[in-house]
């Protein structure tokens, strides 16, 4: 496939790297991007010679900073299922990949971009790394595995702290909280990288397989509630309320939310 928002590599034996490739627009992803990670995931998890795979961001300030907000303007009712569509391709092709992955963090990693980070295996990030969620901020919400896997990273009360109030955190705090596996300085973090694919080639690649698809199971009995999530947010995609917090964002403004906190009739 001719890739035009990501790249794929093998840079070294037995290692694929995927980067998020749009650093003009900070990495942040369509679902058109989504539809070539997971064609890029299903090449790495059917290629033999590949035992790890590594997701990261083109450029030294960004990982993904999320999606395209301003796309969200023309979305109605229906449009939602089939971005979801490439949502769930994306996400099953990385969860579903039977070879570990590392994400490396090199940058900020808002909204879809932590979203990403989390159904990989491994995170290790930069010091100059920035994690958090922003759907309420918007009116949108972080049903791409955010509301069902963070809990499972950092305890009931923190994921709700993060995903309600749409803070960001950086790299120390995302460790401490369990939402990445290491933090090492910025310059340092493709080096680590490689020791952490070194470690993983060392090991069985069927045993590797097996682990994977064990360790998925208490997660992926959660995918009913991504299908409620999709209809939910569909039937929302363009109510007052979030085309509001939509063209906020977009105009760099703070949204009104207060007007649709009103006493009934």
């Amino acid at each position: 496939m001719d890739f035009k928002d990501i790249k794929y590599e093998v840079k070294r034996p037995h290692v694929a790297t995927i980067t998020l490739n749009k650093p003009e627009i900070n990495n942040a992803t369509t679902g058109d991007s989504f539809v070539e990670i997971m064609t890029a995931f299903h090449e790495a998890d059917s290629d033999t010679s590949i035992g790890v795979v590594v997701l990261t961001g083109a450029g030294d300030t960004h990982f993904n900073e999320g999606g395209q907000v301003k796309q969200h303007l023309t979305k109605r009712p229906g449009t939602h299922r089939t971005h979801f569509r490439k949502l769930l391709g994306a996400a099953q092709a990385i969860r579903g990949c039977g070879k570990p992955v590392i994400a490396a963090v090199n940058g900020r990693a808002i909204g879809s971009g932590n979203q990403l980070q989390m159904l990989c295996d491994l995170a290790i990030a930069s010091d100059q790394a920035i994690l958090g969620q922003h759907g309420s901020k918007r009116a949108g919400a972080p049903m791409f595995w955010g509301t069902t896997l963070m809990s499972h990273f950092v305890g009931e009360r923190k994921a709700r702290e993060i995903i309600f109030l749409s803070r960001e955190y950086s790299a120390q705090e995302a460790l401490e909280m369990g939402l990445v596996n290491k933090v090492v300085p910025h310059i340092e973090l493709y080096n680590e990288v490689d020791r952490w694919c070194d470690e993983v080639l060392d090991q069985s690649p069927t045993s590797l397989r097996i682990l994977k698809t064990s360790m998925n199971l208490k997660h992926d009995m959660q995918y009913p509630a991504l299908f409620h999530a999709r209809d939910m947010i569909d039937l929302f995609s363009d109510a007052p309320e979030r085309m509001e917090g939509t063209a906020a964002w977009v105009e760099g403004r703070k949204p009104d939310f207060n007007k649709f906190r009103t006493k009934p009739d």
